[in-house]
């Protein structure tokens, strides 16, 4: 169990939940009665999509994470799991992710599979490798998940509430990426 927590990162799970209530909340329009279950499969789907998205990142950089002092004890860089057991867990997490979020909302769904691009395509084999301003555009799918939640409600995404949620985190992913980049920089 320890090992399947590891590898979908539940600590940081929690922090996109939180993001996505948040989002979810601040889109909720009062004149509607309020759903639990509308929550509960938001909430579920925003689950695993994540965990996945984060699962495939270590699929993706397993080689990497064994050289680095800060991710060597991940599951699949220590060979506690396989990769291709990481990448079934993951396919089948972002995928049933997708389709709970589009039982709800077309929209966030559409959105965590760009999450999904923009972090383990985009952000893992493009940004991070050669841009040294990586953290500025990888802080976009960071940030979206507020903006997943926002639209379970609201299509229109682009509307001033939803802009700032998006903004206040994506404006926070910097400094906290540098301070980890700072504090590890040997890695």
């Amino acid at each position: 169990m320890k090992a399947f927590l590891d590898l979908t990162k539940f600590g940081i799970v929690i922090f996109v939940l939180l993001s996505g209530i948040a989002g979810y909340m601040i889109g909720f329009e009062i004149e509607k009665t309020f759903d639990w279950h509308n929550l509960f499969t938001f909430v579920f789907g925003l689950y695993l999509i994540s965990s996945g998205s984060l699962a495939l990142n270590q699929v993706q950089e397993y080689k990497t994470d064994a050289l680095m002092k800060r991710t060597l004890k991940r599951p699949i860089a220590t060979g506690r799991m396989k990769p291709l057991t990481g990448l079934m867990i993951a396919s089948i997490f972002i995928f049933g992710g997708a389709a709970q979020l589009a039982t709800i909302s077309w929209v966030s769904a559409a959105l965590g599979l760009l999450t999904v691009i923009l972090y383990n395509g985009f952000y893992t084999y493009w940004w991070k490798r050669k841009w040294i301003y990586a953290a500025i555009p990888g802080a976009i799918p960071g940030a979206l998940p507020v903006t997943m939640g926002y639209a379970v409600h609201n299509r229109e995404i682009f509307q001033t509430e939803s802009l700032f949620l998006f903004l206040i985190l994506f404006l926070w992913q910097m400094p906290h990426f540098w301070a980890l980049a700072i504090k590890y920089r040997d890695d």
